[in-house]
């Protein structure tokens, strides 16, 4: 049962680190390449990593909990407090009075989004 604590931790934390390294690559692209606004993409990255951050959190607390309605619920919350915290920051973002860059914005929050769905396919079983 250890064991498969120590994996399901292991999934949880890579998710975040996977989306930084992500978030690195992508504004050092947009910088040497020119391709638009850095700040619009940091940020657009930021966006997606920061509730990520605080959702893994919250999971890898309950890593360990064998009861499965209240891991659920506690993942039910958790989710619904990363969705509030990425609207409360898009918010943020587009009535700050800074004209960003949109395309390249969302570009870089969809990436760290897709991270999410390929973070499984770098553990190994």
């Amino acid at each position: 049962m250890n064991a498969q604590v120590d994996a399901l931790k292991t999934r949880i934390l890579l998710v975040p680190l996977l989306q930084a390294a992500l978030l690195l690559l992508y504004v050092v692209l947009v910088w040497w390449l020119r391709w638009g606004d850095v700040p619009s993409a940091l940020t657009g990255c930021l966006i997606g990593l920061v509730p990520q951050i605080y959702f893994s959190f919250r999971m890898y607390r309950q890593a360990a909990n064998d009861d499965a309605a209240d891991w659920l619920g506690k993942a039910y919350r958790a989710q619904l407090g990363k969705w509030l915290m990425t609207g409360l920051m898009f918010y943020i973002a587009f009535t700050s009075g800074h004209s960003w860059d949109t395309l390249v914005l969302f570009i870089g929050y969809l990436l760290t989004q897709v991270t999410v769905f390929f973070a499984h396919l770098t553990v190994k079983r």
